[in-house]
């Protein structure tokens, strides 16, 4: 932690980046209001560890999900910001990192077809079956919902991993197509 706030153990970044604490409440005796640290520069390690990459939907709503859980639904991430070893396919919206351990994230915004106490989740596949379910969400009321989720695992050099989503309640649902809000991430550790 730094002044108090804590830093998450893994965050994808471009190479030698920083990463900028603005704005930090309820620390004493620290100008708030004026604060910038800089927390620590990011290197890009060497090898096959500079696997990885970072993909949105560019603002295209992905619609049509299935209502009370009916079946997962894959997510469509066809615009890269970056991919490192060119080991992420856009066109089919899956990551194939060279073998060794790998982090992946996935953030999903449902944006229209929440339902109260219906639960949603969002799951990383592994090679088309379930790997890890990332995030499950209980709506609380029918506000627009995040579901967002993170995993590690030892990919074997042919593990390819993709986001999946499965809406609970009645109705179909709508996936926002925000780039800062749906996403799908991995990096090689």
């Amino acid at each position: 932690s730094v002044f108090g706030v804590e830093i998450p153990e893994f965050i994808l970044m471009p190479p030698n980046s920083s990463i900028i604490i603005t704005g930090v409440s309820g620390v004493t005796g620290l100008d708030t209001v004026s604060m910038n640290a800089v927390i620590a520069d990011v290197e890009a390690p060497s090898g096959s560890a500079s696997a990885g990459f970072s993909a949105h939907k560019n603002t295209t709503n992905q619609t049509g999900l299935p209502a009370n859980n009916a079946s997962w639904t894959k997510i469509t991430f066809t615009t890269e910001v970056f991919d490192n070893g060119s080991y992420y396919d856009a066109a089919n919206s899956k990551w194939t990192p060279p073998a060794g351990m790998v982090f992946l994230l996935a953030s999903c915004y449902l944006s229209a077809g929440a339902v109260d106490q219906a639960q949603s989740l969002v799951a990383i596949y592994k090679n088309g079956s379930i790997y890890k379910n990332v995030s499950i969400n209980n709506a609380s009321g029918v506000s627009n919902t995040i579901l967002m989720g993170s995993c590690i695992d030892n990919a074997n050099g042919t593990d390819y991993y993709e986001v999946y989503f499965n809406k609970g309640g009645a109705g179909d649902g709508t996936l926002s197509g925000a780039i800062n809000y749906t996403y799908f991430q991995g990096a090689a550790v």
